[in-house]
């Protein structure tokens, strides 16, 4: 069910305003918790996130969103953004305050701007854990995007070479594939894409080389999840 959720939420957001909950509403129903983590220890050391170089977020800045709940009720107005180090989705409340969702379960989809995020559960060597997700393709299938950032500790002073600061660095997304409702599993080839599709769509290999698709690149497989759901 929950993969045929992104086209019917962007048809649910096009309904008229009275429809939708707005702020104020989603100040008395979201979950939320303070805490949020904007400092980090290394050894002897404490930073805050002011303190070191680059940052956490996908978007520094809050984003107006929307939310579609596990009851299918939709906020709208909802300043939103994803946090990639924590790997949670914030808010503000109604004095300011920067709060993280506390229970993702409650729902089903966040559009942070124009980007639709889920919390989805995934394979993680023989554990299945859970995290947000950037939806790129929607339907039975998913093709799913997990941001992933490094913290990089402080560098002391050395001949010939500066001090450095603490810093986050963005690394390259790992792209996931989840099918009919199972846990997502990471794309670490075009093989493991193909693999993963073909009980679903037997032909999916033959069409790969007729389309000479090159499944290192996203659009490629955009094209390849599009085509496994028709």
């Amino acid at each position: 069910m929950k993969n045929m959720l992104l086209s019917v939420f962007l048809t649910i957001c096009y309904l008229s305003p009275q429809a939708q909950p707005t702020r104020a509403a989603y100040e008395l129903d979201m979950l939320g918790k303070n805490g949020i983590i904007r400092s980090l220890s290394h050894g002897s050391h404490h930073f805050t996130y002011d303190d070191i170089k680059g940052s956490p977020y996908l978007h520094d800045d809050f984003a107006p969103s929307r939310i579609l709940s596990q009851d299918s009720s939709l906020y709208s107005e909802v300043p939103l953004r994803y946090n990639i180090y924590s790997d949670n989705i914030e808010f503000t409340n109604r004095n300011g305050e920067v709060m993280e969702i506390l229970d993702p379960d409650r729902y089903q989809l966040f559009m942070v701007g124009e980007e639709s995020f889920m919390h989805l559960p995934f394979a993680d060597g023989n554990n299945v854990d859970k995290g947000y997700f950037h939806v790129l393709v929607s339907g039975k299938n998913l093709l799913l995007k997990r941001y992933r950032i490094s913290y990089r500790p402080a560098e002391p002073a050395k001949p010939f070479k500066d001090p450095e600061p603490p810093k986050f660095v963005h690394m390259q997304p790992d792209m996931y594939i989840s099918v009919n409702g199972q846990p997502a599993e990471k794309i670490t080839n075009a093989r493991k894409a193909v693999d993963l599709l073909q009980p679903v769509k037997p032909e999916i290999a033959n069409w790969v080389k007729e389309e000479k698709l090159n499944l290192k690149k996203e659009e490629d497989l955009i094209q390849l999840v599009q085509y496994s759901n028709q």
